[in-house]
């Protein structure tokens, strides 16, 4: 399957965003500096099995979780 990120932001910063397993495993990474506007990521999932997984986005300062399950 396919996971879709959007998020957005009106002030500039550094932006990353991660994926990780049920165990903590990286699945995903990515950083971009001095990021502003709209984020939309099409992340293709189809290599990794199905279960729960975890999405993490932190840009600045925040920091914003969510919990994702993959069939």
């Amino acid at each position: 399957g396919t996971l879709q990120i959007n998020y957005s932001c009106s002030e500039k910063n550094s932006l990353q965003l991660t994926v990780t397993n049920a165990i903590g495993q990286t699945v995903y990474i990515e950083t971009q500096q001095s990021f502003s506007g709209e984020y939309r990521k099409e992340i293709d999932m189809s290599k990794h099995s199905g279960g729960i997984y975890s999405r993490e986005i932190i840009f600045g300062t925040e920091r914003r979780t969510r919990k994702i399950i993959l069939d």
